[in-house]
């Protein structure tokens, strides 16, 4: 079984996460003292980019790569998620003590 298009899905995922991750934290850190309905659009607009963004990385692991990449890939687009989590839980373990 050949393992590099599992690994370049995985990539590929992982790179789109994090560049969604960077899109959503900059509206969210850059909105300062913005009415809040200006806030709301921009987040809301930057969650539409990551959701097209995602469904773009999925169609390209399923085109580009052999299509059990694209199980790689879904779990690729869940890192950043998957790190945020365990930082938060990991924080709060340390927090507890």
């Amino acid at each position: 079984m050949n393992l590099w298009p599992i690994a370049e899905g995985f990539l590929l995922g992982a790179a789109v996460s994090a560049f969604n991750h960077l899109i959503v934290w900059q509206a969210i850190r850059g909105s300062g003292n913005q009415p809040s309905e200006t806030v709301q659009r921009t987040v809301m607009g930057r969650y539409l980019v990551r959701l097209a963004t995602n469904f773009l990385a999925l169609f390209i692991a399923f085109k580009l790569f052999d299509p059990s990449a694209l199980l790689a890939t879904a779990i690729g687009l869940t890192m950043a998620r998957n790190v945020l989590v365990v930082r938060a839980v990991f924080s709060r373990n340390k927090g507890g003590e």
